[in-house]
């Protein structure tokens, strides 16, 4: 299981909690741990999911309105709206249709089970917009590096052709693994106590023949969306901090003007935008790489931590239109502007 996988129920199960298992050994009782888990799993986690929403579709608005000729503002919008379907996914809507209808898991038939279990496919699927949320990042800060250290050739470099092929790939990249992962499933129907019909997303006899694919599969998307991108972003951070405080300084020695040039706006930006994902992804990193990776072995701490993981890629998703407002005045001129016509009409 890839470290994003335990965070990402959506992409796992829809079944709503996991089963808490006292250990011997166990910091956290299992009360106490069935109830954080409730909490992040019904106010936390769908609270930060649907302002982050909200979030992602003004800032598609706003990066259209500006346009997307800038290399940036590709990355950009193409951030938004990966994170606007990941959000999607993890806002628990799935999760009240299934109360409301009985879901796959209780169908009144097979036909209503089966559409169930495609309509939860489909969000799940949805939700792999957060493999590009994790690999975004990493672009953003090769752009960045370019943009500082080849200044001048960053026009023949960095096209804005070349910048959509690449996200395009990744995107691509991102579907692929979500398909193949999710078409390892099946929709299975007994009849369980009482003669009441039970569904179950049951894995595929291919998974099980072929278990060394999947986890060949599994073992390189995990790298391509952990460590790799998450310890080259953070060497990117530092590099790029030293070097904007630095050329900060030597202007202030040279310039008198203290106001900040659009490509320094758009470096401390992205800049930002990338600070938070080391942060929040780095969390995940090494929640994944400590804990017990089993699971139905799952300690109490190891289920809150997992909750807290989770959370906090669903803040990596949603603030960063906190951060377009706060350093890009256009953003929030144009902010303001859509929102007054909204209110208007």
């Amino acid at each position: 299981m890839a470290f994003w996988q335990g965070a990402n129920s959506s992409m796992t199960t829809m079944k709503a909690l996991p089963v808490v298992v006292t250990f011997a050994y166990e910091t956290i009782s299992k009360e106490r741990t069935e109830y954080i888990v409730w909490i992040f799993e019904y106010f936390f986690i769908p609270g930060v999911s649907y302002l982050g929403i909200v979030g992602n579709i003004i800032t598609i608005v706003v990066i259209l309105r500006l346009g997307v000729k800038k290399s940036s503002n590709i990355l950009l919008i193409s951030l938004a709206v990966a994170d606007f379907f990941y959000l999607l996914g993890t806002s628990k809507i799935m999760d009240l249709i299934e109360q409301s209808t009985g879901g796959m898991y209780r169908p009144n038939s097979y036909l209503a089970g089966y559409a169930m279990f495609v309509l939860t496919m489909m969000f799940r699927f949805v939700s792999s917009g957060l493999f590009v949320s994790l690999m975004l990042p990493a672009l953003i800060t090769t752009e960045r590096l370019i943009a500082i250290f080849l200044p001048l050739k960053f026009q023949l470099i960095v096209t804005r052709r070349r910048a959509w092929i690449t996200v395009f790939s990744v995107y691509v990249l991102s579907m692929a693994y979500a398909g193949f992962y999710l078409s390892l499933f099946d929709y299975a129907l007994t009849v369980g106590q009482n003669n009441t019909l039970e569904g179950s997303d049951a894995p595929t006899d291919f998974f099980f023949s072929h278990r060394e694919i999947y986890f060949g599969v599994n073992a390189a998307m995990n790298k391509i969306t952990g460590p790799i991108p998450l310890f080259y972003v953070l060497a990117g951070c530092v590099v790029i901090g030293v070097k904007v405080q630095v050329a900060s300084r030597f202007r202030k020695t040279t310039s008198r003007s203290g106001k900040a040039s659009g490509g320094r706006r758009t470096t401390r930006t992205l800049l930002s935008v990338c600070v938070v994902y080391t942060l929040t992804s780095g969390f995940s990193f090494l929640n994944y790489e400590l804990s017990n990776n089993q699971v139905d072995k799952k300690t109490n701490l190891e289920l809150v931590l997992m909750e807290v993981e989770a959370f906090l890629l669903c803040v990596n998703s949603a603030c960063n239109y906190l951060i377009y407002v706060a350093s890009n005045p256009n953003f929030r001129i144009l902010t303001c502007g859509r929102c007054g016509v909204v209110l208007k009409k």
